[in-house]
C-alpha cells in the first residue's frame, strides 16, 4: 500500500482519537517514509492482541487494546494489530448468548478510533447492559471512541491514577495546498489539536454534528449536562483517573486481578457455580424420584406377596375343612401363592379330588362329640361359588 492511498483513506474518514495519537499519525503521513511501499508488521507475540475473549467462571473478559477501526480498512492493513468493531461486536454477542456468564468486563486500553462503526458497537454494549452486569476497566488510556463505545456500561473503573480519560470530540485530516496533512477538530474540542485558519466550513459542520452525537451519548452515560461533559473532560483534552473519580465518572481505581477476583461469584469460588448447583439439584431430584418409584414398586410387590400368602392360607384352610387330599391342598396352595384367583385355586382342588369322596367337619361349636362325616357334592359347591366345572371330568 502506498502512502498516498493511506492519506486518502485517513482524510476521507472522521476519527475519534486522542490528540497525541492523531499528531503522531499526521507527522507520519507528512514524512517521506510513506513515499515507499508500506507493509504491515508481522505479529510475533509478546503483546496483547487487539481484541480477545476469555471466560473466567461467571465472568466474560473482553479485552480491547489499541485504536479501533472497521472490520478491514487501509489503515488496519497498513499498521496491523488494530482492534476492529466487527470483531468486538462478535465478542459482545458471544457474551450475551452465554447463559453461564452473568458479568462482562471490558478491559480497555485505547486511544480511540474511526467514527464509522463506533455507534453500532456502542449500541450493542448498551443492549447487553440491560441484561447482564457490565463493567469497563480503563487501563493506560480511554480516549475518544473508547469513551463513546465503552463508557455506557453499568460501571466504570480505571486501573491507575495515571490512566488518561476523555478526548471528547471529533477530528479529521485533510491535505492543504502543499499536499501536507492538516487536522480539523470539532468546535467544542479546541484542545484536541491545533487547527489552521483555512479549515473548510463544510468539514467543520460535519464533524461538529458528530461531536453533538458524541456529547449527547456521554450525557446519557453520566447524567451530566452537555456543557459539563465538555468542560469536565477539558474541552477535547484528557483528564486523569483521579480527576475522573473525583467527578464521579468512574467508581474506583483497581488493578485487573483485583477487579476480576471481585466479580467471580462466591458460589463459583467455592467450586459450585449456579449452573452446577442447578445440575446437582436436578440430579438429586431425579435420584429421589427413582428411589421413590423403587419404594413404591417394593411396597406393591410386598402387598401382592402378602395377598398371595393370604390367598394360599385361605385355600389351605378351605381344602382342609373339606378333608381334601394332600395333593388337592398342595395344588390349591401352589396356585394361590402363584397369584391365581380363588376360583382357579378351588377348581384345581376339585379337579384333584373329583375321584375321591370327602366330608366336611361338622358338630356344634365347642362340642366334645365326634365330628359328623358329611358327603360333599363338589359340583354344588363349585356352582355356589360361580365356578363352571362342566369341563372338569
Amino acid at each position: 500500500m502506498r502512502g498516498d492511498f493511506l492519506k486518502s483513506y485517513v482524510s476521507s474518514s472522521y476519527w475519534l482519537v486522542s490528540g497525541k495519537y492523531a499528531q503522531s499519525i499526521m507527522e507520519a503521513l507528512n514524512s517521506d517514509v510513506l513515499s515507499i511501499e508500506a507493509k504491515a508488521t508481522e505479529y510475533k507475540g509478546g503483546i496483547r492482541p487487539a481484541q480477545s475473549y476469555e471466560k473466567i467462571s461467571n465472568v466474560a473478559v473482553i479485552s480491547v487494546n489499541g485504536a479501533m477501526d472497521t472490520a478491514m480498512s487501509p489503515i488496519t492493513a497498513q499498521c496491523g494489530n488494530f482492534a476492529n468493531y466487527a470483531a468486538i461486536n462478535e465478542l459482545v454477542t458471544k457474551a450475551q448468548q452465554d447463559k453461564a456468564v452473568d458479568t462482562v468486563l471490558f478491559r480497555v486500553s485505547s486511544v480511540g478510533g474511526n467514527v464509522n462503526g463506533a455507534e453500532v458497537t456502542s449500541n450493542k454494549i448498551l443492549e447487553l447492559s440491560k441484561h447482564k452486569r457490565t463493567i469497563t476497566l480503563y487501563e493506560d488510556i480511554g480516549a475518544s471512541a473508547a469513551m463513546l463505545v465503552f463508557a455506557g456500561t453499568n460501571e466504570r473503573y480505571a486501573t491507575s491514577t495515571t490512566t488518561r480519560l476523555g478526548s471528547i470530540g471529533v477530528r479529521t485530516m485533510m491535505p492543504n495546498q502543499d499536499g501536507k496533512m492538516e487536522v480539523i477538530v470539532s468546535s467544542n474540542a479546541p484542545n484536541k489539536a491545533c487547527t489552521g485558519s483555512d479549515c473548510r466550513a463544510k468539514i467543520q459542520a460535519e464533524i461538529d454534528e458528530i461531536e453533538t452525537f458524541f456529547v449527547d451519548r456521554m450525557t446519557q452515560y453520566t447524567g451530566w449536562s452537555a456543557e459539563q461533559v465538555i468542560s469536565n473532560f477539558d474541552r477535547g483534552g484528557t483528564i486523569s483517573a483521579t480527576k475522573a473519580l473525583e467527578l464521579g465518572f468512574i467508581r474506583g481505581i483497581q488493578d485487573y486481578d483485583t477487579m476480576l477476583a471481585s466479580l467471580i461469584s462466591t458460589e463459583r469460588k467455592n467450586g459450585m457455580d449456579e449452573n452446577s448447583l442447578v445440575t446437582k439439584l436436578t440430579d438429586m431430584s431425579a435420584e429421589n424420584a427413582t428411589l421413590k418409584m423403587r419404594v413404591e414398586t417394593l411396597t406393591a410387590q410386598n402387598e401382592a406377596l402378602q395377598g398371595q400368602i393370604k390367598a394360599g392360607q385361605d385355600a389351605i384352610e378351605l381344602a382342609m375343612g373339606m378333608n381334601a387330599t394332600p395333593k388337592a391342598i398342595a395344588a390349591s396352595a401352589k396356585l394361590a401363592l402363584g397369584g391365581a384367583t380363588d376360583k382357579d385355586a378351588i377348581t384345581a382342588m376339585i379337579t384333584a379330588m373329583q375321584s375321591n369322596g370327602a366330608t366336611l367337619q361338622g358338630g356344634e361349636s365347642g362340642s366334645q362329640a365326634e365330628p359328623t362325616k358329611i358327603k360333599v357334592n363338589y359340583e354344588e359347591v363349585a356352582k355356589g361359588m360361580g365356578i363352571d366345572v362342566s369341563n372338569i371330568r
